[in-house]
C-alpha cells in the first residue's frame, strides 16, 4: 500500500509539473551573448545502496561500489513557478530541451529522451538553517540495461542538502555548485534512482550513489566574451610597455 501511495504521488506530481511547465526567459536588449544559457555540472558518484527487492533486476547491472559519471544541465532562464515564496523556488521544464540529468556506469545508462512524457523538475530551498537543491528527471522507457530489458519508468534525482544553510544566498537557480558546500556532518549529496513496475506500481529497485566529485563547467558564451577582452588587455599592456 505504501508503494502504491508513493507511485500515485509521483504520477500526480508529474502531471502538475507538465501543466505548469515554465518558459525560458531571455535577456532583452541588443546584447545577444547575454541571454539565458545552459548551466552544466559534471559529477561522479559511487553506489552505496542497491536493492531490487528480490526480483533480480539489478543482478549484473548495478551493484555496490559501481561508479556513475554524468552531468546535470538546465536553462538558467527558467522561471520560478511560485515567486511569492521567498524560501522555496520551483522550476520545471517539459519537454526536456536542455534540461537533463544523465549518467552511466559500465553496465547502466540513464539518458531520458525528449518525449512527451519526460519532465525535468528542480527546486531550491533557502532558509536560515537549510539550503538545498533538488534536480529530478523522469523519463519513460529511456534507461538502457546492457544485460536486462529496459524498465519503463525510472525516476532519477540529484540531492544536495546543506544543513548549515550557507550553500545558497537565495532561492535562485545555482550557477555554480561545489561538493565542499555539501559535506558537513549532517549534509548529503547523492544520486537516487528508483524504478516502478508498470503493472503493480510497486518499486522495482532503488539505488543510492554518494557524490564524490561535483564541478560546474565554464559557460562557453561567457568564455567567448572574456577571451577577446583578455587579448585586448594583453595587447594594450604590451603597447604601453613598448611606448613607455
Amino acid at each position: 500500500m505504501l508503494f502504491l501511495q508513493l507511485r500515485r504521488f509521483v504520477m500526480a506530481r508529474s502531471v502538475l509539473r507538465g501543466l505548469a511547465a515554465s518558459i525560458a526567459v531571455g535577456c532583452v536588449g541588443t546584447l545577444p551573448a547575454l541571454h539565458a544559457t545552459t548551466i552544466t555540472h559534471n559529477f561522479t558518484a559511487v553506489v552505496v545502496e542497491a536493492d531490487d527487492f528480490g526480483n533480480g533486476l539489478l543482478a549484473g547491472v548495478i551493484s555496490i561500489g559501481d561508479v556513475f559519471t554524468g552531468n546535470l544541465a538546465y536553462d538558467s532562464g527558467l522561471a520560478d513557478l511560485q515567486p511569492e515564496e521567498p524560501e522555496l523556488a520551483i522550476y520545471s521544464a517539459q519537454p526536456l530541451g536542455v534540461n537533463r540529468l544523465a549518467f552511466s556506469s559500465s553496465t547502466f545508462i540513464y539518458a531520458p529522451s525528449n518525449d512527451e512524457f519526460a519532465s525535468a523538475y528542480l527546486s531550491v530551498t533557502h532558509t536560515a538553517d537549510l539550503s538545498s537543491f533538488e534536480a529530478e528527471v523522469n523519463g519513460i522507457g529511456t534507461p538502457d540495461f546492457t544485460t536486462e530489458p529496459a524498465i519503463n519508468d525510472v525516476l532519477a534525482t540529484l540531492y544536495l542538502d546543506d544543513e548549515e544553510g550557507t550553500a545558497f544566498a537565495s532561492d535562485d537557480l545555482p550557477l555554480q555548485l561545489q561538493l565542499a558546500d555539501f559535506q558537513g556532518p549532517d549534509d548529503r549529496a547523492y544520486l537516487e534512482i528508483v524504478a516502478f513496475d508498470d503493472l503493480t506500481f510497486q518499486l522495482s529497485f532503488r539505488v543510492v550513489a554518494n557524490l564524490t566529485q561535483l564541478q560546474t563547467v565554464p559557460e562557453p558564451a561567457a568564455a567567448s566574451l572574456l577571451a577577446p577582452l583578455g587579448l585586448a588587455l594583453t595587447f594594450y599592456g604590451v603597447r604601453r610597455r613598448q611606448g613607455g
